[in-house]
């Protein structure tokens, strides 16, 4: 599970764009609230972004 702050860059969907997890969804499939650096607030799994930095 990734700390709320933690810098993501994505791989899937808005490929190359980077933002911020600010939560974790409270769905059994873990999935996070990212919020990306252009305002648009997603709700995707691990596997689509890596981690830039924590």
């Amino acid at each position: 599970m990734y700390e709320e702050g933690t810098r993501v860059r994505m791989t899937k969907g808005y490929r190359g764009a980077e933002g911020a997890i600010i939560g974790r969804s409270e769905s059994r499939f873990g999935f996070y609230v990212v919020e990306l650096e252009n305002g648009i607030r997603i709700v995707v799994g691990s596997s689509a972004f890596d981690i830039i930095c924590r």
